[in-house]
């Protein structure tokens, strides 16, 4: 019997090129009509890019038009400007994340490069919180709310809660302050600001689980973070609660804090933008306003004062006609997105006063609250006073007056 090598011979295709093929293939006459020519060759395709095939594959049509298509592939720079691939003459698709950023600063544009769409809006939500402590209600990059609509979040520490809305003057407690301990006592109404200080001892109280409280003396009860069973971490230390060497403070919300931290960041006033921000005191883990923390009560009364005086200026504004000049001004203001005109200013103890108009300070005057020397001239803001930011939510960046104290 003839091993395969005896069987193969050289066949003379019909395209000029020879090939082995079998000798009984080569004889038979239908057999040798289905011979493939395996050979590469290197031909130039009807768009003009060379391609290696066999050529077999390259003498292949339908209707007239060669049936193998360009291979042809690079990367280059598309025209929005990033880089996609280009199979022959056609440029793909750009699957990459349009570049563009929103005027807010913030976000980028969601939609792919590839995709039709115009850059308007941002279209997220705002998530910058108002000097009421509620987050704004409308889009990020819009001028802020300007009147908060939501229910009032105060509440007092014998547990009433303000039903009007948030941007409405609160009706105050005149139940007495029930802060009190053995060894201090606050002896003003609950709206009024305490007489006493903090008490540092520590608190006396068993726990249902029979540990000793690990809390002060007067302040609401700190949970067992022996007893709990995840582990609990100080959100501004980052220490183990249970290693915590000093006294524990638990908030409305349920968070729990190293004593010493929690006071140095009730002491720090939020900022914006450099400035001092007027806004409610809140949780630093969950933004939870703080309300019934007897400690920290000069703190939060001071920023809710601040906020009521702020209140009573927008709704004086409201009552009070507007003039000409300054209708116009407004509808200027309007006209770019802004809520007002003007700017908000703080007299030398922390009584807010708004300036109109430009926002320049162009003569003196006195602080209603305190009688202290407020303004100033030719766009000079007097130096023992202090711009505002963030005062009705808006967040913007002081106006660069010379002479002005930023």
């Amino acid at each position: 019997m003839s091993n395969s090598l005896c069987d193969a011979v050289p066949a003379q295709l019909p395209c000029g090129h020879t090939q082995l093929e079998l000798c009984h293939v080569v004889h038979d006459q239908d057999s040798f009509a289905a011979i493939q020519c395996k050979q590469q060759i290197s031909i130039t395709l009807s768009c003009g890019h060379q391609r290696q095939t066999t050529c077999h594959k390259a003498s292949l049509h339908k209707n007239g038009e060669q049936l193998l298509e360009c291979s042809y592939k690079e990367q280059l720079a598309g025209p929005c400007g990033h880089q996609v691939s280009k199979f022959c003459h056609t440029f793909q698709k750009c699957s990459k994340r349009c570049s563009h950023r929103f005027n807010c600063g913030r976000h980028m544009c969601k939609c792919r490069c590839s995709e039709e769409h115009v850059h308007q809006q941002c279209p997220e939500p705002c998530d910058e919180l108002l000097h009421c402590g509620h987050r704004c209600q409308n889009q990020c990059g819009e001028a802020h709310t300007d009147l908060c609509g939501v229910p009032c979040a105060r509440e007092c520490t014998h547990g009433w809660r303000c039903p009007k809305e948030c941007s409405q003057l609160c009706v105050p407690c005149f139940e007495p302050c029930g802060w009190k301990c053995k060894h201090l006592q606050c002896n003003r109404l609950c709206h009024e600001d305490c007489d006493r200080e903090p008490c540092n001892e520590p608190c006396d109280n068993m726990l249902e689980c029979g540990h000793l409280c690990r809390g002060l003396c007067g302040e609401p009860c700190v949970r067992c973070v022996q007893c709990h069973q995840k582990k609990q971490q100080c959100p501004l230390s980052l220490e183990d609660l249970s290693k915590v060497p000093g006294k524990l403070y638990q908030l409305d919300c349920g968070h729990t804090f190293s004593v010493q931290m929690l006071d140095g960041w009730m002491k720090t006033d939020q900022l914006s933008g450099g400035h001092s921000a007027i806004q409610a005191k809140s949780c630093p883990t969950c933004r939870m306003q703080v309300h019934r923390a007897p400690r920290y009560q000069a703190r939060v009364k001071h920023q809710l004062h601040l906020i009521d005086l702020v209140k009573k200026e927008k709704e004086r504004q409201r009552q009070r006609p507007l003039t000409e000049a300054e209708r116009r001004e407004v509808d200027r203001a309007m006209g770019e997105g802004r809520s007002s005109a003007g700017h908000w200013f703080a007299c030398p103890n922390g009584h807010p006063y708004f300036i109109g108009d430009c926002g320049g300070a162009m003569q003196d005057s006195t602080c209603p609250e305190c009688g202290a020397r407020v303004g100033g001239g030719s766009h000079s803001l007097r130096a023992d006073n202090t711009y505002i930011s963030n005062f009705s939510g808006e967040g913007q960046v002081p106006p660069a007056w010379p002479g002005m104290n930023h």
